[in-house]
């Protein structure tokens, strides 16, 4: 309950910043797929046994809202779910995070690249069916990160998105590598 308020707040928020965009595009939104490889499992100890480490593959989808505060500023809010199913084990991770966006335009260059700092709530949910096991919890969560906005127009292409992952727990993510759609309002 806290995190659909959380979310309703936030949408609510974030819902005025384009009233004070000064940029042709005020409002940007990304939808698309992501992939990572993520630690699940890590010999039982927090910091990990090198080698050891086993890795899986973490597919989904994110979807971002960038209100544009002005040319080279926006804030940014992004929701992502990834997950993995392998021999009645599931992974699934769902994030809430939101933080500034710095954006630069060439007029040569016919797209944007940005970089940005998201902060939020990550919620991790594993179970285990046949023997009913369950787990889930809710952590901080921040992502450093950028890419490359493709084309001038109201439709563009995200080209590599790359998010680099600081704060760890199981299963975790080092990097993600994000690409889909992005529609731009004014």
């Amino acid at each position: 309950m806290r995190m659909i308020l959380a979310l309703i707040l936030a949408v609510f928020l974030f819902s005025a910043v384009p009233l004070f965009a000064q940029d042709k595009h005020s409002l940007e939104i990304f939808g698309g797929y992501n992939f990572g490889p993520a630690v699940v499992y890590v010999c039982g100890i927090p910091e990990g046994c090198p080698g050891l480490n086993v890795y899986e593959n973490m597919n989904g989808g994110n979807m971002a809202f960038t209100g544009n505060v002005n040319s080279k500023l926006g804030i940014k809010m992004e929701i992502a779910g990834v997950g993995r199913i392998k021999d009645n084990e599931k992974y699934r991770y769902y994030s809430l995070m939101a933080g500034p966006q710095v954006n630069r335009r060439f007029e040569a260059f016919p797209g944007t690249m940005f970089g940005h700092a998201l902060f939020g709530v990550k919620h991790r949910r594993w179970s285990y069916d046949p023997l009913s096991l369950s787990d889930s919890s809710n952590i901080f969560v921040m992502a450093l990160g950028g890419g490359i906005d493709w084309g001038k127009g109201r439709i563009g292409v995200r080209l590599p998105q790359i998010d680099y992952f600081p704060k760890r727990e199981l299963p975790y993510y080092k990097y993600r590598v994000s690409t889909g759609i992005v529609f731009r309002f004014q």
